[in-house]
């Protein structure tokens, strides 16, 4: 899968790139200003498995940001119990949250970003 195919997902509701490690990390800059434009108005949930090393400064590059440690309940999927998370604003309004998933405190290679729709 590429960049682009990802970016023609407007339909989808929850993705995982399982085979996401040949992407760049300034790739999933276009795909998380994707989300936040509004280009995927029905996503909830993505989970992406780098299966690599990251730079979350990269991958979060001029995207204004805020970290939060939320005991916030996701009704659709379980949140992993350690996790960072950043929340972001959608240009519609709703609150977005990128994890960058920890396996026993050390940094692990996926990567989830949920959209915290009304409706979800």
């Amino acid at each position: 899968m590429t960049v682009a195919n990802v970016l023609q997902l407007e339909n989808v509701v929850a993705f995982k790139l399982g085979n996401a490690h040949h992407f760049m990390d300034i790739d999933f800059i276009s795909i998380l200003k994707r989300i936040i434009s509004g280009a995927f108005p029905k996503m909830v949930y993505a989970h992406l498995e780098l299966k690599r090393t990251h730079s979350r400064d990269v991958i979060c590059w001029d995207i204004p940001m805020i970290q939060e440690n939320s005991e916030r309940v996701f009704r659709r999927y379980t949140p992993h119990p350690d996790i960072g998370g950043y929340h972001f604003d959608l240009e519609n309004g709703d609150l977005g949250s990128i994890f960058f998933y920890n396996n026993a405190g050390m940094p692990s290679t996926d990567i989830g970003i949920i959209v915290w729709r009304p409706e979800a």
